[in-house]
């Protein structure tokens, strides 16, 4: 069984939420979090000592919880064992008691470019669609928002998050393993919606981007970051098979057609806010992600196309208000 069961940030809210909608969705899902798979990693975590943190800082580019003096040699080597055991972690980086999780996507330098451009936060009621293991739910934390609730279905991450969560318990942020059609559940309930790295693989872009809309509450906002392709024109790509080897990539916008998109399903005062060529840097293989990543998805004479021949992808975020 999960063994940190936070205050339920939602449940002061249950008049303005499909509530029964949202109950009964927890337990299709959780299940899915205890299956037996789980089972040997939920018993290794009990094995780890009821400790103490003595410092967190989530406004620098490791997100830290504890320090290494926390554990003893013995508990430290044990919880690195439990973390590598969850691998591959795609986002971080992550300083778990001195161990650092160095994941695959170097996140903080996506925060960086977005966090100019990105709606005030303090006091707001936030989703992260898509939230991974949580990491740009800790970053948000020193902006001072009301709670930050994560929605992604993927069990393997809710357990990258309860780890955290465990020994930082930070008492803002709530995990639901939910997607991004479950907003539906939350009828004009948010005011700021992040959405990274998400509508590419939708079919219907629009209509996914309909659905932030509705969950906001009027004049809240949303920033969608995308991959996109370089230029100005207002199109999308649509790959006939892969894209940069990854089997379910429906459209890839340019920074003007996501804009596009963004007004189509009801946005206003949309702006470009980030667009960024990804270097090896930010996203590459390492200890904690071992598979394949940026350089093998890219031709290795010419860094500018795909390994299918398709435009290197940018990521760009767009930001929009509900009227």
């Amino acid at each position: 069984m999960i063994t940190w069961e936070p205050t339920d940030l939602l449940a002061p809210y249950t008049d303005d939420l499909l509530w029964s909608d949202i109950e009964a969705l927890r337990q299709e899902r959780r299940p899915l979090l205890n299956r037996p798979f789980w089972q040997p990693h939920q018993e290794r975590l009990k094995m780890l000592p009821e400790l103490k943190v003595t410092r967190s800082n989530y406004n620098k580019a490791e997100v830290q919880i504890g320090q290494v003096d926390d554990l003893d040699a013995a508990d430290h080597e044990r919880l690195k064992e439990i973390a590598l055991g969850l691998k591959p972690w795609r986002k971080g980086p992550f300083d778990l008691f001195g161990i650092e999780i160095d994941a695959e996507w170097r996140s903080n330098q996506k925060w960086d470019r977005l966090k100019e451009g990105n709606p005030n936060l303090e006091g707001k009621r936030i989703a992260d669609i898509g939230c991974s293991n949580g990491y740009y739910m800790y970053r948000m934390l020193p902006e001072n928002p009301a709670f930050v609730i994560g929605f992604e279905p993927a069990d393997r991450f809710f357990w990258q998050f309860h780890l955290m969560q465990r020994f930082a318990q930070a008492p803002r942020l709530q995990y639901e393993c939910f997607g991004v059609e479950h907003l539906a559940f939350f009828p004009e309930f948010f005011d700021v919606i992040f959405c990274l790295g998400i509508i590419y693989h939708q079919r219907n872009p629009i209509l996914m981007l309909e659905n932030l809309l509705q969950s906001l509450r009027s004049g809240g906002e949303a920033v969608v970051e995308s991959m996109g392709i370089p230029g100005d024109e207002n199109q999308a790509l649509c790959p006939p098979g892969r894209y940069a080897k990854a089997r379910n990539v429906f459209f890839v916008p340019s920074a003007v057609a996501l804009c596009t998109w963004m007004r189509r399903a009801g946005f206003v005062d949309v702006e470009c806010i980030s667009s960024a060529t990804t270097e090896f840097s930010e996203q590459r293989a390492t200890e904690w992600m071992s598979f394949e990543s940026l350089q093998d998805f890219l031709d290795p004479n010419d860094r500018d196309k795909t390994i299918e021949g398709h435009p290197t992808p940018l990521r760009i975020a767009v930001r929009g208000r509900k009227p």
